[in-house]
Protein backbone atom coordinates (compact mmCIF):
# COMPACT_ATOMS: atom_id res chain seq x y z
CA UNK A 1 0.00 0.00 0.00
CA UNK A 2 1.24 3.51 -0.76
CA UNK A 3 1.38 6.46 1.59
CA UNK A 4 -1.74 8.52 2.25
CA UNK A 5 -2.43 12.11 3.36
CA UNK A 6 -3.89 13.09 6.72
CA UNK A 7 -5.44 16.47 7.54
CA UNK A 8 -4.90 17.84 11.05
CA UNK A 9 -6.07 21.01 12.79
CA UNK A 10 -3.34 22.62 14.91
CA UNK A 11 -3.60 25.36 17.50
CA UNK A 12 -1.59 28.21 15.92
CA UNK A 13 -1.94 30.69 18.79
CA UNK A 14 -3.37 30.61 22.29
CA UNK A 15 -6.74 32.40 22.16
CA UNK A 16 -7.18 35.60 24.11
CA UNK A 17 -10.90 35.35 24.93
CA UNK A 18 -13.09 33.43 22.49
CA UNK A 19 -11.10 31.52 19.85
CA UNK A 20 -11.24 32.70 16.25
CA UNK A 21 -10.27 31.04 12.95
CA UNK A 22 -6.91 32.82 13.15
CA UNK A 23 -6.04 30.76 16.26
CA UNK A 24 -6.01 27.52 14.22
CA UNK A 25 -4.28 26.21 11.13
CA UNK A 26 -5.02 23.24 8.88
CA UNK A 27 -2.01 21.04 8.17
CA UNK A 28 -1.83 18.16 5.68
CA UNK A 29 0.81 15.53 6.36
CA UNK A 30 1.82 12.47 4.35
CA UNK A 31 1.68 9.21 6.31
CA UNK A 32 3.98 6.36 5.40
CA UNK A 33 2.73 3.02 4.13
CA UNK A 34 0.89 0.78 6.57
CA UNK A 35 2.78 -2.09 8.13
CA UNK A 36 1.43 -5.66 7.95
CA UNK A 37 -1.52 -6.03 10.32
CA UNK A 38 -2.31 -2.28 10.39
CA UNK A 39 -5.54 -0.78 9.05
CA UNK A 40 -6.37 2.85 8.22
CA UNK A 41 -8.85 4.54 10.60
CA UNK A 42 -10.90 7.68 10.17
CA UNK A 43 -12.44 10.00 12.77
CA UNK A 44 -15.09 12.44 11.64
CA UNK A 45 -15.04 14.64 14.75
CA UNK A 46 -13.93 14.94 18.34
CA UNK A 47 -15.73 16.06 21.44
CA UNK A 48 -15.05 16.61 25.11
CA UNK A 49 -18.40 15.41 26.42
CA UNK A 50 -19.79 11.92 26.92
CA UNK A 51 -21.17 10.24 23.83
Amino acid sequence: MTSFPSTQIHLAARPNGWPTHDDFETVTIENGPLQPGQVPLSRAGAGAGPS
